[in-house]
């Protein structure tokens, strides 16, 4: 995979971004980053619209949508100097809590 990075200066506040192509040469259904600390994601392509968690963490996963062969997917983070320590485009759907299934164990009599 190939990845792009590019920072900026906003204001005060100081963020970071990355471009990854999707050159697995298939189709891929989610991206799953990790960093050396937590981050807020200021924005992300719309190729994969859902974020999971919301709010400040240091894993995220990013599904809903597809990314072609050939096709990238960007998003930027704050603060601008925590680093991306890994990534990984995903073959299959993630699964959302949504659709998680819990299952009771029923007691013993």
């Amino acid at each position: 995979m190939t990845k792009l990075f590019c920072w900026g200066l906003l204001t005060v506040a100081v963020t970071s971004g990355a471009v990854y192509t999707n050159d697995t040469g298939g189709v891929t259904y989610g991206f799953r980053v990790e960093f050396a600390g937590p981050v807020v994601i200021t924005s992300h392509s719309a190729a994969l619209p859902v974020q999971s968690p919301e709010g400040e963490a240091t894993a995220l996963t990013f599904s809903g949508g597809e990314v072609p062969p050939g096709g990238s997917f960007w998003l930027s983070w704050r603060p601008g100097d925590v680093r991306v320590t890994g990534y990984k485009l995903l073959a299959e759907r993630p699964l959302s809590s949504a659709m998680e299934v819990e299952t009771e164990v029923p007691p013993e009599a």
